[in-house]
C-alpha cells in the first residue's frame, strides 16, 4: 500500500508532466489504430472487389496512382493509358475506384453501374 501512496504523491507533485505523458500516449495509440486501419482497408477492398465482381485476380492488373493531382497533363497521360488498355487484345475492360472512399456496396444503388451491368449481362 505504501507504493501507491508514493506514486500518488509523485503524481500530485508533477501534474503537468504526467498530463503531457498521458496526452502523448493517447495520441500515439490513436495514430497506431489509424495505421492498422489503413493497412487493413487495402485487403478489405481487394476482397470486396473479388466478392462482388467475380474477377479472376490472377488475370487482373492493378495500377495505383499515388498522390496524383488532376492536372491537364495527368488527364492527357491517363487518357493515353486508357486508349492503350482498350487496344490490348483479350482485355474486357477497365475500371477504377478510390482506395479509401468508395465501397463496392455503394455500386448497388448507382444507376450508371446498374445500366452497365445490365448491358454486360445481355452480351
Amino acid at each position: 500500500m505504501s507504493y501507491f501512496k508514493i506514486i500518488f504523491s509523485s503524481f500530485l507533485k508533477r501534474k503537468l508532466t504526467y498530463l503531457l505523458i498521458v496526452i502523448q500516449l493517447v495520441i500515439t495509440f490513436l495514430m497506431l489504430i489509424k495505421v492498422f486501419t489503413n493497412i487493413s482497408v487495402f485487403y478489405y477492398q481487394e476482397n470486396s472487389i473479388k466478392k462482388y465482381t467475380n474477377l479472376d485476380m490472377n488475370k487482373t492488373v492493378r495500377v495505383i496512382f499515388e498522390y496524383s493531382e488532376e492536372t491537364p497533363s495527368f488527364v492527357d497521360k491517363f487518357n493515353v493509358l486508357k486508349q492503350y488498355i482498350n487496344s490490348l487484345e483479350g482485355v474486357r475492360g477497365y475500371g477504377g475506384y478510390d482506395g479509401t472512399g468508395m465501397y463496392i456496396n455503394d455500386l448497388a444503388e448507382n444507376e450508371d453501374y446498374i445500366n452497365l451491368l445490365v448491358l454486360c449481362i445481355k452480351k
